[in-house]
């Protein structure tokens, strides 16, 4: 990113490559200015999760009237910082002395050694069947239950009293165990509790809506075995492999000459300055040749800083406004990789759906691309992934990462949408800043490091 402080006339610009810097110099300031000092530095990105080997280039210039009027020409900006990265919450104790309880499983194959021992006391043949004991109710040993009678002890035979004492002592030790397996359950409920509630508490401050991760975390805790449930580490680690496993990625956009690629979106989420990006990407990092078409009719001024950017970068730019001058200048130029800006709106409900369906009209066999801030909430990101979702989007890419804090959101919205995330950008300058998302970054970004 650019960063750039200025002393007197001196600028700093950051980049991927020497040329990319002076390039980008050459956007703000003209031609008119000297190099005057290169270093190599590491710059870290969206909260500590990115970081690459930058050249930095330090230019003077004549004068601070001219740079203002070329300032002004080109919508120059400074570049927003990118925000660090805060330390999250302290690691768990892993030293903890306390004991384990005993799992389910082995309460059982106690209960069973228990019960076999005992049986195994008794002096009576085991392949006999015991005897039908005569039940007599009286007044007074009528017990409180409806319709069971109370054996009349007294009157039982020795071999009846020994299989009732037997019976008796059965159904204590059964009562015995039954309380200890409640305990025992309070008790990993009660540190159950203590880990969800710690994600739970994790997830939503970084973002992620309450709703959603309470529905997370039931479905996540239904496939863990009560070990996992129980100890903390294992818990956090299955956490950590269900998310990976449930948001999707693709890596980068590969585009040869004949790709056809459209983006799509609301106004004002960065769409046409990520179409630049990518066009940089593709002419200067990969070598390939590329046009820039915008079909955006409403937006005049998103129209001109387009085809600015292209002109500065040297590379072709077109505005059409009719489906069928687009697919003529496909059918004259199909060695070329063409992007298209799609009209930026904010899609209500009444016009969304025409609208919609003229990108598709004039997209078709494009791959197509969502583009959408980091900082909109969840639920605009879904219903905006609902209305575009009829045009068969291959990705999804976030664009104003730099001024995105948290990443509980955009991780919500990976998970429930199933769409795949292909970059995410940061800043407003068109050299470098383009990423592809790795996946277990985004969910160590959110997930406390213990180590």
């Amino acid at each position: 990113m650019s960063s750039n402080s200025k002393v007197n006339n001196r600028r700093s610009f950051v980049a991927d490559t020497y040329s990319s810097a002076e390039l980008d110099a050459k956007l703000e300031l003209g031609d008119d200015f000297d190099v005057i000092d290169t270093q190599d530095i590491i710059e870290t990105y969206f909260l500590g999760l990115f970081s690459k080997k930058k050249v930095k280039v330090t230019v003077q210039y004549p004068s601070k009237e001219s740079l203002r009027k070329r300032m002004g020409r080109s919508n120059a900006k400074k570049d927003s910082d990118v925000e660090e990265f805060q330390n999250f919450l302290k690691g768990y104790n892993k030293g903890s002395s306390r004991k384990k309880t005993p799992s389910k499983q082995e309460i059982q194959n106690g209960n069973i050694k228990i019960l076999k021992d005992i049986m195994s006391k008794m002096d009576f043949d085991k392949d006999a069947q015991p005897p039908q004991i005569k039940k007599k109710a009286t007044y007074d040993t009528l017990p409180k239950t409806k319709n069971v009678e109370k054996i009349d002890f007294k009157e039982a035979t020795e071999e009846q009293q020994h299989y009732q004492k037997l019976a008796e002592e059965i159904s204590s030790l059964r009562k015995e165990l039954a309380i200890f397996a409640k305990k025992d359950r309070k008790n990993t409920e009660e540190r159950c509790s203590t880990f969800r509630k710690r994600f739970y508490k994790m997830f939503v401050d970084n973002d992620m809506p309450a709703a959603f991760t309470n529905n997370l975390l039931n479905l996540f805790e239904k496939k863990l075995t009560q070990d996992e449930l129980e100890d903390k580490t294992k818990y956090r680690r299955k956490l950590r492999e269900y998310l990976i496993d449930h948001i999707y990625f693709r890596k980068g956009i590969d585009a040869e000459a004949g790709s056809k690629i459209a983006f799509l979106g609301p106004t004002g989420v960065g769409k046409t300055t990520t179409v630049a990006k990518l066009a940089y990407h593709l002419k200067y990092e990969k070598g390939k040749e590329v046009a820039v078409i915008s079909l955006d009719g409403y937006k005049f001024g998103g129209i001109m800083q387009l085809e600015d950017l292209c002109d500065e970068m040297g590379i072709e730019f077109y505005s059409f406004h009719e489906g069928s001058e687009l697919e003529k200048y496909i059918k004259e130029n199909n060695d070329k990789i063409i992007i298209v800006d799609t009209a930026g709106q904010n899609y209500s409900k009444e016009s969304g759906s025409k609208e919609i369906n003229n990108i598709i009209d004039f997209t078709e066999g494009f791959e197509r691309y969502l583009i959408l801030s980091s900082k909109m909430k969840f639920n605009d990101m879904m219903r905006l992934n609902d209305s575009f979702s009829a045009c068969n989007l291959k990705g999804v890419i976030f664009s104003k990462c730099d001024l995105c804090k948290y990443v509980g959101t955009i991780i919500a919205f990976l998970y429930s949408s199933k769409n795949n995330l292909v970059y995410m950008t940061f800043g407003k300058k068109i050299t470098g800043d383009l990423r592809e998302a790795i996946p277990y970054r985004l969910v160590d970004g959110i997930l406390e490091d213990e180590n």
